[in-house]
C-alpha cells in the first residue's frame, strides 16, 4: 500500500519504487559518539534501509551521498537529535495505538 501511495504522489520509475518508499518511510538520528554507540551503529536507518548489508561502521560514509541523492530526486532526508526521533516515533505508536482502539470500540 504504501509503494501505492507515495507511486501516486510522485513520477518514481518502477525499479525505485522500493528505495523511495525506504527513504520516505523512515528517518536517521544524528551521527556522534553517544549516538553511533547506544544505537549500535544503526542510527542511520535510511542507509540501513537501502544498503542492509553493509557494515554498520560504514553507514556514516555514504550519508552524505545518500543526503545529496535525495535533495538532487525530492526526497525528504530526515536526520534528527535522539531526543525528537525518539518523541516522532512515540507520536506515531500513540496515533496506531489510538485509531486501534477506536476502530475496535466502534467493531
Amino acid at each position: 500500500m504504501g509503494a501505492d501511495v507515495f507511486r501516486l504522489h510522485e513520477e518514481v520509475p518502477e525499479e525505485f519504487v522500493i528505495q523511495c518508499v525506504q527513504v520516505a518511510s523512515t528517518r536517521n538520528i544524528e551521527a556522534n559518539m553517544f549516538n553511533d554507540w547506544f544505537t549500535g551503529g544503526l542510527n542511520r536507518q535510511i542507509e540501513h534501509h537501502l544498503f542492509p548489508t553493509m557494515p554498520r561502521h560504514n553507514l556514516n560514509k555514504i550519508s552524505s551521498h545518500v543526503r545529496a541523492l535525495c535533495e538532487k530526486h525530492g526526497l525528504v532526508y530526515e536526520d534528527l537529535n535522539i531526543t525528537l526521533g525518539t518523541y516522532r516515533v512515540v507520536e506515531a505508536l500513540a496515533e496506531v495505538a489510538a485509531a486501534a482502539t477506536t476502530t475496535v470500540a466502534s467493531s
